[in-house]
């Protein structure tokens, strides 16, 4: 198995007007090729927002990838149904956490491989040779007009992104996910919607294509989507293989 050199750099804040930061992020080295991360967003509209993404992270710190490579993608979903059971569970064992919930974007780096799974509206982007792709789709209701060429009702003030079509939490979900060749000088971000939700792509990418090291490119997206507004918890991670 070929392998990169995996630099990373995690950043969580809990923005200018939340009592509490539901978002979580996860990093782990597993072994000498491979890399975890995750990105959670805990739902803000329902009780137990925060409760939720750390069941589902205490589900993914146990994450161990088994059999072989191929099957990794599918062991990334495996674990998002582990998560989703747990979450169930708990809400149904303790009253005030009834219908909780969170999304959460996975990425496994395997020697030149990215595997990875996605519910809600966490993002995984890919930077390379100066481009930004958005990997992942948003599972809710704009991402499902984009998906069919629609945009909604013309003139219409409804934020069509505030609604969710999945995440964990509920009976039945259907996870996406998927694997792609790396390269060397690719940069990846995992990241919430505390970012993406203030910035467009065009500024995300400019931030990741200009000049400075990882660290620096992670603090001026903290700082670019703190300056746009809003009032949600930011949370990324923004990797780059050598």
């Amino acid at each position: 198995m070929n392998s990169y050199r995996v630099e990373s750099v995690s950043v969580l804040d809990i923005g200018p007007e939340r009592a509490t930061n539901q978002d979580r992020l996860l990093a782990r080295r597993l072994g000498p090729d491979l890399h975890f991360f995750s990105v959670l967003d805990g739902l803000g509209g329902q009780p137990g927002g925060e409760e939720a993404a750390e069941t589902a992270c205490a589900v993914f710190s146990a994450f161990s990838p088994t059999g072989p490579e191929a099957a990794y993608t599918s062991r990334l979903t495996d674990v998002l149904f582990r998560a989703n059971a747990a979450i169930i569970a708990r809400g149904d064992a303790e009253p005030d956490l009834y219908n909780m919930g969170t999304t959460a974007t996975l990425l496994l780096i395997a020697g030149n491989w990215a595997h990875w799974a996605h519910i809600g509206d966490c993002r995984l982007y890919l930077v390379r040779n100066g481009f930004l792709t958005r990997v992942t789709t948003d599972h809710n209701l704009a991402g499902e007009l984009l998906e069919r060429g629609e945009t909604g009702p013309g003139g219409s003030s409804v934020r069509f992104d505030l609604f969710l079509s999945q995440c964990l939490g509920e009976d039945d979900i259907e996870p996406e996910s998927g694997t792609f060749p790396l390269a060397a000088g690719d940069r990846l971000l995992l990241c919430t919607d505390g970012v993406h939700g203030r910035l467009c792509d065009e500024d995300i990418a400019r931030i990741l294509t200009t000049g400075g090291g990882l660290k620096k490119r992670a603090e001026t997206l903290l700082t670019a989507a703190l300056q746009a507004g809003g009032d949600d918890n930011i949370g990324l991670i923004l990797l780059q293989l050598q």
